[in-house]
């Protein structure tokens, strides 16, 4: 059995849920000084906590090498969005 190809679709996953998980968390950032509307704040905190949790789960009930790969992926997308932020 090939491991990389069951491997491969799980970690892409993972980068794309870790990118959309931090963009919402740059949403939430944005708009804590914002004190009028406090569902800017909240929305993406809600939508980013219900993604993460519905995402792992999911790679979960498919076995252990989905879910290490979806959260490698995920760690890959934080790895290169802390570079981006320390660069810019």
């Amino acid at each position: 059995m090939n491991y990389a190809i069951d491997i491969l679709p799980w970690l892409a996953a993972g980068g794309a849920l870790g990118a959309v998980y931090l963009f919402l968390i740059g949403r939430s950032v944005a708009a804590v000084g914002d004190t009028a509307n406090w569902w800017s704040f909240a929305l993406p905190l809600f939508l980013r906590v219900i993604l993460a949790a519905a995402g792992f789960w999911f790679a979960a009930r498919h076995g252990a090498l989905p879910l290490i790969s979806m959260l490698g992926g995920f760690l890959i997308a934080r790895g290169v969005a802390l570079r981006r932020a320390r660069e810019g």
